[in-house]
């Protein structure tokens, strides 16, 4: 089969096209992410608050019988996995970069680190906008789609441990908290 001239020019530009559309993806699967992180921490630091303004309050108000002392490690232990699960929350926060590039492969012209520090500055920047190709660009491209995929499946990894150390671990106790506080409060 012949080659006809605008293929490869066509091919590149349907292959920015499919590479720009899953960077689009990724990017809202991290921008969903960090929505995600954000309810956690509030709910978090707001389950925190509660119990400790409830223990102060009974601390002073009650006798110490058993089932106050039951309240107080059910709180503690349930305080813990929520200050896991938020530290967990924090943790799939953090920005992530690629550790680096190759010795072969040329400054991105995507990635705002080899873009900042790029030789030239803005006129280097330009300049080396200027000379790319094509197959560079959906080289850069690719290479970014990647670096997107594996910071995705790490926030999604790190904020699923979250997830469970909360739903497992800090909601039952949280219930059985609840249930052991009502019983010191008589």
């Amino acid at each position: 089969m012949a080659a006809v001239p605008g293929d490869a020019s066509k091919r590149a530009e349907n292959q920015q096209k499919l590479l720009l559309e899953i960077i689009k993806r990724y990017d809202t699967y991290i921008g969903a992410t960090n929505t995600k992180i954000a309810v956690i921490l509030s709910y978090s630091m707001a389950y925190i608050g509660g119990v400790a303004f409830k223990i102060i309050d009974l601390s002073a108000k009650r006798s110490h019988e058993w089932t106050w002392w039951l309240a107080l490690i059910l709180a503690s232990v349930s305080v813990a996995a929520t200050l896991y699960g938020a530290y967990r929350a924090y943790e799939a926060l953090n920005p992530q970069t690629p550790p680096g590039r190759a010795q072969h492969e040329k400054p991105s012209i995507i990635f705002f680190g080899d873009v900042a520090n790029l030789v030239g500055g803005r006129d280097g920047y330009v300049n080396r906008i200027n000379e790319i190709t094509d197959s560079e660009i959906v080289e850069d491209l690719a290479r970014q789609a990647h670096v997107l995929a594996s910071i995705v499946s790490n926030k999604m990894g790190t904020l699923n441990r979250s997830i469970r150390t909360l739903a497992k671990v800090q909601l039952p106790l949280s219930l059985l908290t609840i249930i052991a506080l009502c019983l010191t409060s008589y």
